[in-house]
């Protein structure tokens, strides 16, 4: 695929939402450190649906919901001034999976890289 941002070309694998866990992220820390020659993997979901999107950080990063067959996952696009998506359309997103640290508490997230129609 192609980075809408930089036009550049991608490598991505393909994931199952049911796998997407802590323990995958965690599996993937022993592949650091992340650079040149040495990528972060980029993972994929197919057919997504998002939703509860809003903008935040002054309208600079967005903010929202992916759903994925039976799962949902709290998302991250930096960056993203664009259009919101339609909950009714389906998506590819292509992301990075991370922990997000809030007020003390840390969740999963998805760090979203490039999204495109399914």
């Amino acid at each position: 695929t192609v980075d809408e941002k930089s036009e550049t070309q991608v490598m991505y694998y393909h994931a199952e939402p049911e796998y997407i866990t802590r323990q995958l992220f965690d599996d993937l820390l022993v592949l650091e450190p992340f650079g040149q020659g040495n990528e972060r993997p980029i993972l994929r979901l197919t057919d997504c649906r998002i939703v509860q999107g809003k903008s935040i950080g002054g309208g600079k990063h967005y903010k929202c919901r992916i759903l994925n067959q039976n799962f949902g996952f709290d998302a991250i696009y930096f960056w993203y001034s664009g259009p919101d998506f339609s909950s009714r359309d389906l998506y590819d997103i292509y992301f990075y999976v991370q922990i997000n640290k809030w007020n003390g508490q840390e969740t999963l997230q998805l760090q979203i890289k490039a999204i495109t129609k399914a």
